[in-house]
């Protein structure tokens, strides 16, 4: 990233305890959020991280001071193979299914995700992944109610 010319500023906050996430599904999403900022960068090159808690949920934000997006089409971003128009968007690689995906991991985890986007000023991202501390035992949904013999 940095040798793409970004600056990159992490925030995080180290109280958190562990959560019971799927590390590899959740670090595909924040990948998919950085790869966005960089892919919609303009002339700033600037992409905030922000990990913290807040309200019974772990956050985690990817900022960036990109293209940004009009408020008309946030509410489609998430629709699969959908490319917000702008003018030079199709020239930008991609097929519309990584913020389709992002959203599915955050459903998955019984979270949401969170937009805030002006055209020219960027774009911040937020996962909301309720919080559940690792020592809190946990049923998996698909194991309730099944009978003692599994």
């Amino acid at each position: 990233i940095r040798s793409k010319g970004f600056n990159v500023a992490m925030q995080l906050d180290e109280t958190i305890d562990e959560q019971l996430w799927d590390r590899e599904a959740v670090s595909r999403a924040l990948l998919n959020l950085i790869d966005n900022a960089i892919k919609y960068s303009d002339e700033v090159k600037a992409i905030e991280v922000v990990l913290r808690q807040s309200d019974g949920y772990v956050i985690l934000e990817v900022k960036d001071s990109g293209i940004g997006i009009d408020q008309k089409e946030l509410a489609r971003i998430f629709d699969p193979y959908y490319r917000a128009q702008f003018s030079d968007t199709q020239t930008r690689r991609g097929a519309g299914l990584g913020l389709t995906l992002v959203q599915q991991i955050l459903a998955s985890h019984g979270g949401r995700v969170e937009v805030d986007s002006e055209p020219g000023k960027g774009s911040t991202f937020r996962l909301l992944f309720p919080f559940a501390a690792a020592s809190q035992p946990r049923v998996a949904p698909g194991f309730v109610g099944l009978p003692e013999t599994f």
